[in-house]
């Protein structure tokens, strides 16, 4: 049985899950890189902020260090929501796509626009330009992550990233 005084000790507050934490400039950081803690309003009251975790695109990363251009973040994101919208989920124009139970009688008219536009952007793309898009795009995985994967190092992934991006904006004429 715990003592008295230890119990009263405890915090009330309930402690948040972020994920595995470690040490770095004396506080504590999630361990995966796509994870980022921010402070934000609440949403019941707007005068409170809370602190939550939101996962964070590695492309997205690359574009706020200013790595890549706008239009390579855009094509990034078409790709990503052409994946998503291919695989069946619904896209909303005021949220992220979110997947639908099943239909029952084969893909929906949406589907397979997505799926047609999808393949005309991977064949512009080729197969390699597909596996480094698939990596930054869908599973938004960081440079380093690709550069292992890959075999290679994080330097010639970065290139291989954005030869892909800027392929992707030529090919959806999105620099025009």
């Amino acid at each position: 049985m715990p003592s008295p005084r230890r119990t009263a000790a405890r915090s009330t507050e309930p402690a948040s899950d972020y994920g595995p934490t470690r040490w770095a400039n004396g506080r504590l950081v999630p361990q995966r890189q796509d994870v980022e803690i921010t402070d934000r309003p609440d949403v019941a009251d707007p005068h409170r902020t809370v602190r939550g975790a939101q996962r964070v695109p590695g492309y997205h990363r690359l574009w706020r260090e200013g790595s890549i251009t706008d239009e390579q973040r855009e094509a990034a994101d078409r790709y990503r929501d052409l994946a998503e919208r291919a695989s069946g989920a619904c896209w909303r124009p005021d949220r992220p796509p979110v997947r639908q139970p099943g239909q029952g009688y084969g893909p929906s008219e949406m589907q397979i626009d997505a799926e047609h536009e999808l393949r005309r952007a991977r064949d512009a793309i080729g197969r390699h330009g597909r596996r480094v898009a698939d990596m930054i795009a869908i599973a938004g995985l960081t440079l380093e992550d690709i550069g292992s994967s890959l075999s290679q190092s994080r330097h010639v992934a970065r290139g291989a990233v954005l030869a892909v991006l800027e392929r992707l904006v030529e090919h959806w004429q999105l620099d025009a």
